[in-house]
């Protein structure tokens, strides 16, 4: 009798652990899912909101670094990365706002001349226009130019209409920035005593990633929008300082952005010519050439890294949910998850050691 009951103890000793990991990756899955049909109802503001907290981070990070210098107080230190960052916009605004406008005037203007030109170097191609026909003409070519430019001016001024949602987003950065401690102890304090532990664990990791991230991307669009500059001005592309700066700030979106970048300065590299627009690819391909094989490995040395597929169906998935926005923050936001996913399974695991190691101490 008495060697048969350490038996019946140790069976509940080994399945009541796993029951309750089971049971906690159950819901686990049931807390992802309920996420995702919050962000896919509520996906405009809570993306915005997010990127406030992305500001927040970024200023917090700039204020860490400045703070290092002796008898500057950490308000100090975030006032002057908010006036820095201020006085840099402006500062850019006034030297490159003239000759940009003008840039983007002449853009303008010669829009409609590359979609003729590259209307008649297709229907140079024997058999295109054949197909063209069957397609509906060449109308369904080359758009109409003043509904193409109508459209242009259609977005700008939908653009306008997010300035509410600007506005909100440095609200929450700065406030975010100001007293971060606060902010991050109000979240943890709303779950239960036993998971603030994790809580705090997942917004650690996750604020660590974010700036790493966040660097790693800056160090990237200077790197590709110096490189594409220099390279479309040695092409002899028009607009290239213009050119330049957009490349450098759509490379903040991986992998996607510089396919975007790629299309203007390719648009007026076919107005000058077959040679000038393969002059354009080229520049193109070599940027991205560096930036893949060169820069972005010295950069991942000291940042976060992300699988390319990973970050693309993440980029599609965010850009569905949430248009223009959600591809923006496709990749922090991934960062985000996968701060969160890794410090849930090691508290899982840990926990569930302890309960094993619990369940089978002696009395």
């Amino acid at each position: 009798m008495h060697g048969t009951r350490p038996e019946l103890r140790r069976g509940p000793a080994r399945s009541g652990p796993s029951l309750r990991r089971f049971a906690s990756y159950c819901l686990l899955v049931v807390l992802f899912v309920a996420f995702g049909a919050v962000l896919w109802r509520t996906s405009g503001v809570l993306l915005y909101g997010f990127a406030g907290i992305l500001l927040a981070v970024l200023l917090d990070g700039c204020a860490r670094i400045i703070a290092r210098i002796p008898r500057v107080s950490r308000r100090v230190a975030l006032g002057l990365t908010i006036g820095l960052i201020l006085g840099i916009v402006a500062g850019l605004g006034a030297l490159l706002g003239p000759s940009v406008a003008d840039q983007v005037e002449a853009l303008k203007e010669r829009l409609p001349e590359a979609y003729a030109q590259v209307e008649s170097w297709i229907l140079a191609i024997p058999g295109a226009e054949s197909l063209i026909a069957s397609l509906g003409g060449p109308e369904a070519l080359s758009p109409d130019a003043n509904a193409v430019l109508t459209g242009t001016v259609g977005a700008f001024s939908r653009a306008f209409g997010v300035l509410g949602n600007v506005a909100m987003v440095m609200v929450i950065g700065v406030f975010g920035a100001t007293a971060p401690e606060v902010y991050r102890r109000g979240a943890v304090g709303l779950l239960p005593p036993a998971q603030r532990d994790v809580a705090d664990e997942i917004l650690q990791r996750s604020v660590y990633g974010l700036r790493r991230w966040l660097l790693g991307r800056f160090a990237a669009m200077c790197a590709v929008g110096v490189l594409t500059g220099v390279g479309l001005w040695i092409a002899g592309i028009p607009l290239a300082l213009t050119l330049g700066l957009l490349a450098g700030l759509l490379s903040f979106v991986p992998f996607l952005g510089p396919v975007l970048g790629a299309i203007l300065p390719l648009l007026l590299g076919l107005m000058q010519g077959p040679a000038t627009a393969g002059g354009v690819v080229i520049v193109f391909a070599v940027v991205q050439f560096l930036e893949g094989n060169l820069i972005t490995p010295l950069i991942e040395r000291h940042a976060v890294s992300m699988p390319p597929a990973v970050t693309i169906f993440a980029q599609v998935l965010m850009g569905t949910l949430g248009g223009a926005i959600g591809l923006l923050l496709a990749s922090p936001v991934l960062v985000v998850l996968r701060a969160t996913m890794r410090a849930t399974c090691a508290w899982l695991h840990d926990d569930g050691g302890r309960g094993e190691a619990d369940e089978a101490a002696p009395a």
